[in-house]
């Protein structure tokens, strides 16, 4: 009888700081991949037979059971593009770091997780679909990026590429595929960022934006433009720093940042909560303040002159969330 084996790949979360949905209308953006992950571990056995239930060769899941349907659609997905097949009698289980549903892109590592754990098999190809010669980065973003269309219909392919890489990434838009990606040098930025319940899932915003920019609507397509344009000077001020911005640097990049909710706002993509939470920051000491990713709650970030400023923001922050009662909705952090 063969010893059971296991295997373990992980990916990262993310928080988009500029360019959300204008980098689907040819805008750039900048994201910041975090250092808190979603794992997965494969346990399984090469022997015996295939339960019934488990034909498709997936694995069983350890998770609770209203995720089993997306996480299984992944998993075929996944499977199909990078044509290869899971092990069978294989066992699944996600440990996260990542609230679910919150803008700090669970699904978009989830997907990538599950790319990274067939690279590490060397199983036959499935049905119709030849495997690559090799699963190199870019194949394995392809991957989840199908995968990633699960949740969210038409993703930019932004959080999977921060799911993938660490640090600073502009991104430009790119007609008919995955935009462009520059690593950027890692910025001592002092953030504090969170979340806050969702009025809506990420599907939902990102389609009613679709329909307008559709129709040409003249405010959602103005706004659309001043995002891109805070988007691109941003990524102008954090591209070849000495790793910390000045004070006239981040001063700017605060003022960029509460342009940019003030055009998310105005598409209505902010929440009342989001809003008290913000104004708490602000009043703390925050420079700048934002909703981050899809929205309609969500997360959030807030730029501090320096790290002791963003602990005064952060502790505002957590002394707002307990008066509201809110400990188990928000994740705050200072990275």
């Amino acid at each position: 009888m063969n010893e059971p084996k296991q295997l373990q790949a992980e990916a990262n979360g993310k928080l988009l700081l500029f360019g959300e949905h204008a980098i689907l209308y040819g805008y750039p953006a900048l994201g910041l991949g975090l250092d808190r992950t979603l794992r997965l571990t494969l346990s399984y056995s090469e022997t015996g037979s295939l339960p019934a239930s488990q034909k498709d060769s997936l694995p069983s899941l350890e998770l609770p059971a209203q995720y089993h349907a997306a996480v299984r659609k992944v998993m075929l997905t996944v499977s199909h593009e990078l044509g290869r097949a899971f092990p069978e009698h294989s066992h699944l289980s996600v440990q996260s770091q990542l609230p679910l549903a919150s803008g700090f892109g669970s699904s978009a590592a989830l997907c990538v997780a599950a790319a990274r754990l067939l690279a590490l098999l060397a199983k036959p190809a499935v049905s119709g679909k030849q495997p690559p010669a090799s699963l190199d980065t870019e194949r394995l973003w392809q991957a989840a990026h199908e995968a990633e269309k699960i949740f969210h219909g038409t993703p930019s392919g932004i959080d999977t590429a921060l799911a993938l890489h660490s640090g600073l990434l502009a991104f430009k838009a790119r007609a008919g595929g995955l935009p462009e990606l520059r690593q950027l040098q890692r910025q001592e930025l002092p953030l504090v960022y969170g979340s806050v319940p969702r009025a809506a899932n990420a599907k939902r915003s990102i389609g009613r934006l679709g329909e307008l920019m559709r129709q040409q609507d003249p405010s959602c397509t103005e706004t659309m433009s001043l995002l891109g344009a805070c988007a691109e000077r941003a990524i102008q001020l954090l591209d070849g720093g000495s790793g910390s911005l000045c004070t006239v640097g981040l001063a700017e990049l605060a003022d960029l940042a509460n342009q940019a909710h003030a055009g998310l706002r105005k598409l209505g993509l902010s929440t009342e909560l989001a809003e008290d939470l913000l104004e708490a920051g602000r009043t703390a000491g925050a420079m700048g303040a934002k909703i981050s990713g899809a929205g309609a709650g969500g997360a959030f970030w807030l730029l501090a002159e320096n790290r002791q400023k963003a602990e005064a923001v952060f502790a505002a922050l957590n002394k707002r969330v307990e008066k509201l009662g809110l400990q188990s909705s928000v994740q705050l952090f200072i990275p």
